[in-house]
């Protein structure tokens, strides 16, 4: 059995069982599913007392698979609910396949409201010549002990029947291991069924359970993790990145070794809060003076339209470029941050944004795609706080410069009751019944109050300016009905539709298969994404909020 595929299932499945649209503004107050929105937060997970304390990946669903979905289903279009139940009963039959039991037959009838899998050991039998021996743990909980034993027992007869199964017993539990498969699995304190790849991961399964101080739930971080606030859990999960650099790079976990997250589900959508832990962090040490109580608002959204189709803002871009690479050095080369649109000044006169805007971008920040009211394109426009007037001035100047050079003409547009600086050529209209000769704009500039604002065209400048009278993003219903469960702090925000977000990323990257997976599953149904950043005495905040059009 590989469980190593399940550990990657269980995680695209929180997500995937809330998948296709989520129609917030169709919530019924009726059926037991509807609970999941309004209990309180849950215990610790039950079922985690089964993994090692020292496990480095642990993954929980806190809610009955079935309840989520049908809570899908109260909530998805008609028009909908077909292609929402061909994707949740997809990942019930991978979840059956990765057990090698049938989901509708041998598992539904008393799977319960919890399932945890992990990996208990990078090693488990620490023989030289056996190489690198894996473990992985599923276990899953019954809420009717009766039907499952049966089931179970069933399942076990079949297989004694070909010849596939051995019986063990340990610590007065029976253990069923089937060779060809690398499956074991057993029958705890009627409950619990579990399943390993190897008899050794069971055993020390049961230890856990009968030694608490073994399990992940005396494991300091897994509790910082489980601390952490979430509206509705319905999924946590605990990571240690040096651990797995095997997998993710050896450079995984350099700056943050430790990462959680907790998934949950709100009127408005979907919601996932991680947080990455820093090397020797120690919730004790933390001087509550440095906690911010009120995260700040990025005062430059106020300039940002409600129309943007993709809205990004923060403090201090420049550094926010060095975390990200030291977070995900691995991706470097994948993260674009602009696309063909908003390369255009950069191709057209040789500006390196990147470096020659961003890495003077020290205060407050805002960038925002455009739909361009008067053609079809997409505009942009980038306002940045001048927190050094003299860089941004030379800079400004020396784009002026460039843009000359390359044979635009540079000067005074003068738009409404504004000072504009423009950089324009002439160009033939044949739209008309005659040619007329036009001024096309590639580039425009300003200043106003403490902001510099560039944009790609009059129209994306102008929008910028409509934007501080009420009509901004902060004005728009998608920002206020997610207000409440994520602020737009100065420590960063992004928001954008996912199919605007995608056409951003390299196909390579798009294309990867657990992208597709979200992407074809909880994007396609929930694809307006808001994400906010935030630090907290070292600990790098991000939440997720993910919402219906």
């Amino acid at each position: 059995m590989k469980l190593r595929s399940l550990t990657i299932a269980i995680v695209v499945g929180i997500f995937a069982l809330l998948i296709v649209g989520t129609n917030a503004y169709g919530w019924v107050s009726v059926h037991r599913s509807m609970l999941l929105l309004n209990r309180d937060r849950p215990a610790p997970p039950a079922t985690a007392v089964f993994v090692p304390k020292k496990s480095p990946v642990a993954i929980s669903l806190l809610a009955n698979i079935d309840e989520l979905a049908n809570l899908s289903r109260l909530v998805t279009p008609a028009s909908q609910h077909q292609q929402a139940s061909q994707a949740i009963n997809k990942w019930k039959q991978q979840l059956g396949d990765r057990l090698h039991l049938d989901y509708q037959r041998e598992i539904a009838p008393w799977l319960g409201e919890e399932i945890t899998v992990a990996i208990t050991d990078l090693d488990y039998d620490d023989l030289p010549q056996n190489g690198s021996q894996t473990g992985y743990l599923a276990v899953l909980s019954s809420r009717n002990p009766q039907v499952s034993s049966q089931k179970i027992q069933d399942w076990w007869d079949k297989q004694v029947e070909s010849n596939r199964l051995t019986f063990e017993s340990y610590q007065g539990v029976k253990i069923a291991y089937n060779r060809r498969d690398k499956l074991a699995s057993a029958i705890v304190v009627d409950k619990y069924i579990i399943f390993a790849n190897h008899p050794k991961v069971l055993r020390e399964a049961i230890n856990n359970l009968q030694t608490p101080n073994l399990n992940i739930l005396s494991n300091p971080d897994y509790q910082q993790v489980l601390a952490a606030n979430n509206h509705h859990k319905v999924g946590v999960g605990y990571a240690r990145f040096p651990e797995l650099k095997h997998w993710l790079g050896k450079e995984a976990g350099d700056k943050y070794p430790v990462a959680g997250i907790n998934v949950g589900v709100d009127r408005q959508g979907l919601i996932a809060d991680i947080s990455l832990y820093p090397i020797a962090f120690d919730k004790n040490s933390i001087d509550p003076e440095l906690i911010p109580t009120q995260p700040k608002l990025v005062n430059t959204l106020k300039y940002l339209p409600r129309q943007s189709k993709i809205a990004i803002a923060g403090t201090d871009l420049a550094n926010w470029q060095q975390q990200l690479i030291t977070l995900l050095p691995e991706l470097k080369p994948q993260i674009p941050f602009l696309d063909n649109n908003l390369a255009r000044i950069d191709q057209q006169i040789g500006i390196d944004l990147a470096q020659d805007i961003f890495s003077w971008t020290t205060g407050e920040y805002a960038l925002a795609v455009i739909p361009n009211p008067n053609q079809n394109i997409t505009d942009w426009a980038f306002i940045a706080e001048r927190t050094q007037p003299d860089r941004v001035d030379a800079s400004i100047a020396h784009f002026d410069e460039l843009a000359g050079l390359a044979g635009y003409n540079v000067g005074l547009l003068p738009w409404q009751d504004k000072q504009v600086i423009g950089w324009t050529k002439l160009a033939t209209d044949t739209t008309a019944n005659t040619a007329r000769l036009i001024a096309q704009v590639s580039g425009v500039h300003t200043t106003i109050a403490k902001y510099t604002i560039l944009a790609s065209s009059l129209e994306a400048i102008d929008m910028t300016f409509k934007a501080i009278d009420k009509q901004s993003i902060l004005e728009s219903d998608r920002y206020r009905a997610g207000a409440n469960l994520l602020t737009a702090t100065e420590s960063g925000y992004l928001y954008g539709n996912w199919r605007t977000i995608s056409r951003l990323l390299p196909k390579q990257f798009r294309e990867q298969p657990v992208v597709k997976l979200v992407s074809d599953g909880i994007l396609s149904g929930l694809p307006n994404i808001s994400i906010s950043s935030s630090t907290e005495a070292g600990v790098q905040l991000v939440t997720l909020l993910f919402q219906v059009d």
